[in-house]
């Protein structure tokens, strides 16, 4: 769970983006948003953006959670169909977290896609489409745990979650803690 000073304030919206990638999706039936003042999840002063972590000069990550103070959680946005990302630059994404953690920890890597561009897909199909697309170069995916056996990238041991933009919540946040 976040902890208790870091809970979110709420607003009007029940059901607010997480991030501002995904306000046309808030538009669709069941989503109630509507209040224009209102800060996406993502853009909470509890999140930090990833070029603070990562760095000018390396691959920027969309957003980071640090907790325990120490423990890291890493988001990177997609607001594509999951068949046009491509698996080198996440995987130059993730290597630059790694290398800039110093005394912190990668505990988990969000992929959070788009809903509406990938619709057509169920999670069990995002994550077999994950471990393909990671497998061909060199990391594996069992049971949400991100990995790899090359040595040069057996640095590489965290949490992995695939999650379409609407399912990113505070409770799936949390449970990824």
């Amino acid at each position: 769970m976040l902890e208790k000073s870091e809970s979110l304030p709420r607003k009007k919206c029940t059901h607010c983006s997480l991030c501002e990638r995904c306000c046309a999706e808030n538009t669709e039936r069941g989503w109630e948003c509507k209040d224009a003042n209102s800060t996406p999840l993502l853009k909470q002063k509890i999140f930090i953006q990833g070029k603070e972590l990562c760095g000018k000069s390396n691959p920027d990550v969309d957003c980071i959670y640090k907790y325990n103070g120490k423990d890291l959680l890493v988001i990177e946005i997609k607001a594509q169909p999951i068949k046009n990302i491509d698996p080198k630059e996440l995987l130059n994404k993730i290597n630059s977290v790694y290398s800039n953690l110093g005394n912190m920890s990668l505990n988990a890597f969000i992929l959070q896609i788009s809903s509406k561009l990938n619709s057509n897909k169920a999670p069990h199909q995002l994550l077999l489409h994950c471990q393909t697309m990671f497998k061909s170069i060199g990391i594996n995916i069992n049971k949400d745990i991100m990995y790899s056996r090359k040595p040069e990238l057996k640095h590489i041991r965290n949490k992995f979650k695939v999650i379409k933009c609407k399912k990113l919540t505070e409770e799936e946040i949390s449970s990824m803690l």
